[in-house]
């Protein structure tokens, strides 16, 4: 079958103006990927200000410390109830003995080992904590010294002998509960809001914006407060910083880049009708605010939210809530992961209510 010339440049042209859509669709998918990217992190969430990690030094060398004789005992065989090279190590008694080699000490059974507050960052030395009983619950029964690099050695179980582990194997990141500071390196640990005082606080600044009619959607649901309040958690362990560590850009309790701030900005100016009731309500495009307005970074943090075509996992769905928190804004190109979103959550929402 042959077709004339117009024919085959319609076709042609036709198949030019597919390409161009198809482009246009890849590149806009990317750039809303990137929104919430952010500077590369090490072992865990965040890393320590340079100033800060030197003023902890010593403290964090007795760690270090500790972990290197842990480490010494590679090999030595697991043996419930002891503590010795000579007769073998069960899983807190390897961290007792590590310790008390540098002269300090610890508890000796895993519960109170992992009742110790979460430090702000990992560091050699940290206890690792994990539930490995069965199905996880949340409930230390096992503990290991963090070595740094996601590494981390430990005491197994009966038959095993004392040795070095990865946290990203699926087995450990399932289980693991997280890092424990037994050094008490410094006031880092203070949550700095009340978790049922923020839940509150998010309430009523998205009822205030449905009252408003800010969109043509309800904005304010159950599912949408537990998302925003599980994303603090996260984000910034609920205030306890407003700065991203590490000298990154970003702000505030949800911790959001000015890039993205501006980018989602744009969307707004793009809905005259949103911007106009936003004004009304007292809402000025002010990136500073992000850092000290609850309120403000609040509507920004939804507003990243709605940005998402796909509805929002149901309230009560810790887990499915994470996973959207991961692929919306965390993205793929964050350090996030899914099981810190749900630990953090237990411990800073569930732990405060």
């Amino acid at each position: 079958m042959k077709w004339d010339r117009d024919t085959r440049k319609i076709l042609w042209d036709g198949l030019v103006a597919l390409a161009a859509v198809a482009v246009w669709f890849l590149v806009w998918a990317m750039l809303l990927g990137m929104q919430g990217c952010r500077q590369d992190t090490v072992d865990g969430l965040y890393s320590p200000p340079a100033a800060e990690e030197h003023l902890r030094a010593e403290v964090q060398a007795v760690g270090s410390q500790a972990a290197g004789y842990a480490l010494d005992q590679l090999g030595a065989p697991y043996s419930w109830g002891d503590e010795s090279p000579e007769e073998g190590f069960d899983c807190s008694g390897l961290v007792w003995w590590a310790f008390n080699e540098v002269g300090v000490e610890v508890p000796r059974s895993v519960e109170p080992l992992c009742a110790y507050p979460p430090p702000r960052w990992p560091a050699r030395g940290d206890v690792c904590c994990f539930d490995t009983s069965g199905p996880v619950d949340g409930v230390a029964s096992h503990v290991g010294l963090y070595l740094g690099g996601h590494q981390f050695v430990h005491a197994p179980r009966t038959g095993r002998v004392v040795s070095r582990e990865d946290l990203r194997w699926s087995y450990w990141a399932r289980t693991f509960l997280g890092y424990r500071d037994v050094l008490h390196r410094g006031g880092e640990n203070i949550v700095a809001i009340h978790a049922p005082h923020l839940r509150s606080l998010i309430e009523r600044t998205l009822a205030e914006l449905d009252e408003e009619g800010y969109h043509r959607h309800e904005i304010g649901t159950d599912a949408a407060v537990e998302l925003l309040l599980g994303t603090a958690a996260v984000e910034s362990r609920l205030g306890t910083y407003l700065r991203q560590l590490g000298n990154g850009p970003a702000l505030g309790i949800y911790q959001i880049e000015p890039a993205t701030h501006d980018w989602l900005w744009n969307r707004i100016h793009r809905r005259p009708m949103s911007r106009w009731k936003l004004e009304h309500l007292g809402y000025h495009e002010d990136v500073d605010a992000l850092e000290w307005d609850l309120r403000y970074s609040t509507l920004v943090a939804r507003e990243r939210y709605l940005a998402d075509p796909l509805p929002l996992p149901e309230a009560g769905d810790i887990q499915a809530q994470a996973a959207y928190w991961k692929r919306v804004y965390n993205t793929w190109c964050g350090s996030g992961r899914e099981e810190d979103y749900v630990r953090l959550w237990n411990e800073l929402v569930e732990g405060a209510s």
